[in-house]
């Protein structure tokens, strides 16, 4: 795969600018509202956990050591979506997994969320491989939005109508209100939240 990145620059005589990521399956990207006086930078989220922070002083690469599938990752799963909440960059993905960007690196905020890997590989009967599988798929937790009003208030949803809050100390299930995956969510002030998923 191939990620063209393409930006829109509305002050200069050219107006379109673009870049490509070679090797990159981009999912998500992010645009943070600028400090005053600062650079403006536009972040990219590759599902296996890359991220780029592209401005006009260049393009600087990092990668969430977790994320994604590989020789060099915890196996957790796909990253789905990267946002700016109350000033610090979270990424959400499968498995449960939701990421923080600090000061220092990227940390896990999914202390009740992120799902341990079962060794299938030590199965050998066939029906108890079919239905530890089964089991797997079953209660996997596919995130695939996060999204907040600030860092005390931050929603996830994802596959199979899941919901969960987190309040700034730890993460809530919430009641779920379809079987039908989520595929976006929105709050728009402490009492209202908007959720979109497939089957309208």
């Amino acid at each position: 795969p191939v990620s063209r990145m393409v930006f829109y620059q509305g002050q200069t005589a050219d107006k379109w600018f673009y870049h490509d990521l070679p090797a990159w399956r981009v999912v998500s990207a992010c645009y943070p509202e600028p400090a005053p006086n600062s650079v403006r930078k536009i972040y990219a989220l590759s599902e296996q956990g890359d991220v780029e922070c592209y401005s006009r002083e260049g393009s600087v690469i990092e990668k969430i050591i977790d994320a994604g599938l590989g020789a060099a990752s915890a196996n957790y799963g796909y990253v789905t979506r990267i946002r700016e909440i109350g000033g610090h960059l979270y990424v959400c993905g499968y498995g449960g997994q939701v990421y923080k960007r600090d000061t220092a690196d990227w940390t896990h905020v999914d202390a009740q969320l992120l799902q341990k890997k079962v060794d299938l590989g030590s199965i050998e009967d066939p029906n108890e491989l079919l239905a530890a599988l089964t089991k797997s798929a079953d209660e996997t937790i596919g995130l695939i939005d996060i999204n907040g009003l600030d860092e005390n208030s931050i929603y996830v949803v994802g596959n199979d109508g899941y919901m969960a809050l987190f309040d700034g100390t730890s993460w809530i299930k919430l009641p779920k209100a379809t079987a039908a995956h989520l595929n976006g969510v929105l709050p728009v002030s402490a009492d209202s939240v908007w959720v979109a998923g497939s089957k309208g």
